[in-house]
């Protein structure tokens, strides 16, 4: 059975616009919820200075492609929307009930240093209106500074992405998950990912007692 990708991300640029980050899960799941594989998913350019996630249905190897392909972070950036289509157009072609149910959605969260205007930015790209609302546009991109799916308190970065901070949106999410799937779909560790000027940095912020072959464990 295919795996299902990421469903905890959140994307947040500091309020100087040095930074942008993104914070996610590792848990890969089959659709009993069963872990099929625990790594990043994040893809990352440090060439370009641009990580890019998703929420939903997603396959990333399309989106790693256009990293490998393009010269420059706008170049990326232009190609998402018509990757996410493509991506949304194979995953209906794939399960046809999906595109009733929504379960053939997705999001690419982007979080990438610009040349061109000299600041972080974060970016925001979705199949649907599902989660963003009617004012969004599908296949579209959304300039975005703070955005959590599923949604965290809005404190919970207040003070800055420290790793505590990203620890504690993670929990939340886990527990949402919980309480809103029956299912826990969020797991493995937790993985901070900070994009500027400088280039890209990853760390290890939150881990669970998760095991490939076996549910996504609900405590802790």
């Amino acid at each position: 059975m295919e795996s299902l990708a990421v469903t905890a991300v959140s994307a947040v640029v500091s309020a100087d616009e040095q930074v942008a980050y993104l914070v996610t899960d590792t848990a890969y799941y089959d659709a009993a919820g069963i872990v099929t594989q625990l790594r990043s998913k994040v893809t990352v350019s440090p060439s370009l200075r641009i990580a890019i996630a998703g929420s939903g249905c997603v396959d990333l190897n399309d989106v790693a492609r256009a990293c490998e392909t393009s010269a420059t972070t706008e170049e990326v950036l232009r190609r998402l929307p018509a990757i996410t289509s493509g991506i949304r157009d194979r995953n209906d072609r794939g399960n046809p009930t999906g595109r009733i149910n929504g379960h053939n959605d997705l999001m690419l969260f982007v979080a990438m240093w610009s040349e061109q205007r000299h600041r972080a930015e974060a970016w925001v790209v979705a199949s649907s209106q599902a989660y963003l609302g009617s004012q969004y546009t599908p296949f579209t991109l959304a300039a975005i500074m703070a955005l959590s799916s599923p949604p965290v308190a809005d404190d919970v970065f207040a003070a800055g992405v420290t790793a505590s901070a990203a620890a504690t949106a993670l929990r939340e999410q886990r527990a949402w998950s919980l309480a809103n799937d029956g299912l826990c779909f969020v797991g493995g560790w937790g993985e901070l990912t900070s994009v500027g000027a400088g280039g890209i940095d990853q760390e290890k912020v939150a881990t669970w007692p998760d095991r490939i072959g076996r549910p996504i464990a609900t405590a802790g």
